[in-house]
């Protein structure tokens, strides 16, 4: 308020909200890229986008275009599957037919993989 009765209105800039935008990288598109926009010219929001991906298509995600339409960070979460650990079995093992047989009937129940027969009776011709 000044002396001769005028006002102004101030924006608060000690407060800085933020917000968190969690997608999938297949929904980041120009949909996102309005949003953040729209969120940029409204002034009242800092906007964090984590892109969820693999590691295969995080490269594709173009970061600088996500920063350009108003987003403050982009943050790029790749998610792995989970790794099933396999019995290692010694350098110095024989490793005769039999031996073949069981460790790919192993791997088969490990991996879920129903038609171990199939594989067996590959198995069975080069031994």
């Amino acid at each position: 308020m000044y002396s001769d009765g005028t006002h102004e209105f101030i924006q608060n800039r000690a407060n800085v909200r933020y917000k968190v935008i969690d997608i999938e990288a297949d929904k980041v598109d120009i949909h996102l890229t309005d949003l953040l926009d729209e969120l940029k010219e409204t002034g009242r929001y800092r906007t964090k986008v984590r892109v969820h991906s693999t590691s295969a298509k995080a490269s594709g995600i173009d970061k600088a275009k996500l920063l350009e339409a108003g987003a403050s960070k982009v943050e790029i979460i790749t998610e792995e599957p989970e790794q099933v650990d396999v019995a290692a079995s010694s350098l110095f093992e024989k490793f005769d037919s039999h031996k073949i047989r069981e460790t790919y009937t192993a791997f088969c129940r490990e991996k879920e993989i129903e038609d171990v027969e199939l594989g067996l009776s590959y198995l069975s011709k080069i031994s």
